[in-house]
């Protein structure tokens, strides 16, 4: 897959890694400072398909950073499949504060489109019969243009552009602190 692509001086799947690796510290020490707090935090890839990681948990820096580790690019973008597929997990875990971030290079091109999932969330349309509209989703564009994703942002995702690793450690970074500190409040 286009993961595997250059941006800059590395692989966009190599910055995309260092970028999640630099996520996980921060939560890390988040979690030492407030560590009456319970997050859980769960990890979807999607090429072709979408595949679960690791489900939903206690925060695990170590296992999630392996997680990681062995991912490859290969194949399409189904980014409504993971959407799904993190939405199912995140129902499934029992946390009050729910929250998803996508990461693509890509455009979908393959499965259901992100924007029918982001509407079927907004309207608690699901199979659990769930309520699914305080579902905050953000999807990060890296090195692809963010107004591919007008149609998701317009039912209800925020959607944010990063060209670069450093912006995207910082808006990374940012989505969680803002996901956690709403966890805190």
């Amino acid at each position: 897959g286009s993961m595997g692509e250059m941006a800059g001086e590395q692989r966009k799947i190599a910055t995309s890694k260092a970028a999640m690796r630099q996520v996980f510290t921060h939560v890390a020490a988040h979690i030492q400072s407030s560590p009456d707090k319970t997050v859980k935090v769960g990890l979807c890839s999607f090429s072709t398909r979408a595949t679960l990681l690791q489900p939903p948990g206690p925060f695990d820096q170590n296992r999630l950073t392996q997680a990681i580790q062995d991912l490859q690019p290969d194949g399409n973008t189904a980014i409504g499949d993971a959407m799904t597929l993190a939405l199912r997990e995140l129902l499934k875990a029992g946390v009050e504060s729910k929250a998803m971030i996508v990461m693509t290079d890509g455009e979908n091109t393959a499965g259901v489109q992100p924007d029918r999932v982001m509407h079927a969330i907004r309207r608690n349309d699901n199979k659990q019969s769930a309520l699914t509209d305080d579902v905050k989703v953000f999807l990060v564009a890296f090195d692809v243009n963010a107004k591919a994703f007008e149609k998701v942002k317009s039912a209800g995702a925020s959607v944010m552009e990063s060209r670069d690793n450093a912006s995207l450690e910082r808006i990374l970074t940012a989505v969680v602190e803002e996901v956690l500190l709403e966890k805190s409040r």
